[in-house]
């Protein structure tokens, strides 16, 4: 028997001969040739050599059998159809994101339904830091035109039809464009309508959990049109979930706002809905609960500032500097301004490509670009230097004059000595003033650090107890001290533009706004909660 197989075998191919010493076991496997029926029971086909979604990692190409569990179409700020995406799960409980570009979705618009299972093989693993909609899975399933699919027959019940990574309010932090969470609560009132200053519409309420703990949601667009209708028909407590959400603190309270990709779920066929349902049943349910508050950390130097952020991995907490410092010089190589797109919800800076202004985030020509400060200052309390950076609000403070003023003006000297700066910056350099910084907004590249002021407090500024922690004694090292506004604010001091040329024009390795260019999510998705950013690039 032997020698048979090993002659039949070197009919085949010589090099096969080499296994006719061992004992051969042949098991069905899937194959790129397979049968054109759409139907297949999954008995004997060759399970054993499919890979679970656990085991996939980036380059991987299947094949897998998944159930869809949620499927929807992931869309630009402006509203400009990118893709079509999926949750799957598989038999082992995996989950993992599967996305089809906008170029290639059509072709999976009827072979992929929800609740369907699938065989899928030939599509490709990417790995993504950004925008994930599941937290800890940085892999994500790219559909392509090679990517075969076929429905399979499978009664067993094993796959998990309502998989959702339910984050509790009490565990929620800054996601920080990096991923998404889902939640579940019960709402009991939503806010009307109302429009934002870009002209975005929102719609706002209160979501609360079991333990009495609400968080503060920002619904977008069609999503808070869909809400209102929704809590019509729900006039009562209304549960649900909602995936997909970016969280970040606003005043001091955790607030949730709507992505593109989030969706409303309030199925009672939903276990973990049940399960919730369950759960507030025991407990008055009303309209009063506690917010999710950030843990701020007060320091008093710029050195105590930026040792901490170093220190601080998770984030968790807000490290606040809220003091008197020097401004040295203002960086002059990325220019103290910027050209904005003047999309109603976007403010991130322009490209140019033949001859046109271009907004990436958008992917359209902007014909009247947005004037927007951006001014990099070198900036010391005494014990240390750093770079802060101004945008819009925070400098306008300062500056008591808009972006687009100040250009117009530069514009019309057109000696040859003109200033780099105009001279409401130029006088800026050598006077002091109280800034709040906060850690989240932390930026190093390199040896590059910068953080974003969040603003000037000052004597014409709004603050309620009218005195500040600073640092004393002529921007000492001493970590506290009492000061009334005001008190160590040197007048402004007017520097000429020969010597701002000599002491200004520093390198920096920071792009546009400090965010890194290659930010770029798979599937595009852009959160458009984040109109009040004045960081955003």
């Amino acid at each position: 028997m032997s020698s048979l197989l090993a002659s039949l075998l070197l009919l085949v191919d010589p090099f096969l001969v080499m296994i006719s010493e061992f004992q051969v076991h042949i098991q069905p496997c899937y194959s790129t040739n397979m049968s054109s029926s759409l139907n297949m029971n999954t008995s004997g086909s060759g399970v054993g050599c499919q890979m679970a979604l656990a085991d996939l990692r980036e380059g991987s190409t299947g094949p897998i059998t998944v159930m869809v569990c949620r499927k929807w179409d992931v869309t630009s700020v402006n509203g400009r159809y990118m893709s079509t995406d999926y949750v799957v799960s598989d038999k082992k409980g995996g989950v993992m994101h599967c996305t089809a570009r906008n170029n290639i979705a059509h072709y999976f618009f009827d072979k992929l339904k929800e609740g369907g299972i699938y065989l899928l093989k030939g599509f490709t693993v990417q790995n993504t830091d950004q925008y994930r909609i599941l937290k800890d899975n940085p892999f994500v399933i790219g559909l392509n035109g090679s990517t075969i699919v076929k429905k399979v027959d499978d009664a067993s019940g094993s796959f998990t039809g309502y998989p959702f990574l339910l984050t509790a309010f009490e565990d929620l932090q800054p996601t920080e464009g990096k991923f998404f969470v889902d939640v579940v609560g019960y709402v009991t009132e939503v806010g009307p309508q109302s429009v934002k200053a870009s002209g975005a519409r929102t719609v706002e309420f209160n979501l609360t959990n079991e333990r009495k703990r609400g968080v503060r949601v920002t619904l977008w667009g069609q999503l808070g049109d869909a809400m209102l209708k929704k809590k019509e028909q729900n006039p009562a407590v209304y549960s649900i979930i909602l995936t997909s959400m970016s969280a970040k603190f606003h005043l001091g309270a955790l607030g949730l706002s709507s992505s593109s990709s989030t969706m409303i779920i309030d199925s009672p066929e939903v276990p973990a809905l049940q399960t919730f349902k369950t759960s507030i049943s025991c407990v008055a349910v009303g309209d009063t609960s506690d917010p999710i508050t950030e843990d701020v950390v007060c320091v008093g130097t710029l050195q105590e500032l930026v040792d901490r952020v170093r220190a601080d991995k998770s984030k968790k907490k807000v490290i606040l500097f809220r003091n008197v410092v020097e401004i040295t010089s203002i960086r002059t190589k990325n220019s103290w301004y910027l050209f904005a797109c003047s999309g109603s919800k976007c403010r991130k800076g322009l490209t140019r490509e033949a001859g046109y202004f271009i907004c990436k985030a958008c992917e359209s020509k902007v014909d009247y670009p947005r004037t927007r400060f951006r001014i990099q200052a070198d900036v010391t309390d005494g014990t240390m230097s750093t770079v802060v950076v101004l945008f819009d609000e925070a400098a306008e403070q300062l500056v008591k004059r808009t972006a687009r003023s100040l250009v117009e003006e530069q514009l019309k000297d057109t000696s040859i000595d003109a200033p780099i700066l105009p001279s409401a910056l130029a006088a800026l350099i050598g006077t002091k003033h109280t800034f709040e910084i906060k850690s989240h907004t932390y930026y190093h590249f390199g040896d590059y650090e910068s953080f974003t002021c969040a603003k000037i407090v000052g004597p014409d500024m709004d603050d309620a107890d009218k005195s500040i922690d600073t640092v004393a004694n002529g921007l000492g090292a001493t970590p506290s001290g009492s000061l009334k506004r005001g008190s160590n604010l040197s007048p402004l001091t007017p520097v000429t533009g020969r010597k701002l040329r000599k002491f200004c024009v520093e390198d920096s390795d920071e792009d546009d706004d400090g965010v890194r260019v290659d930010r770029k999510d798979v599937t595009d998705v852009l959160d458009d909660g984040r109109d009040d950013q004045e960081g955003s690039c």
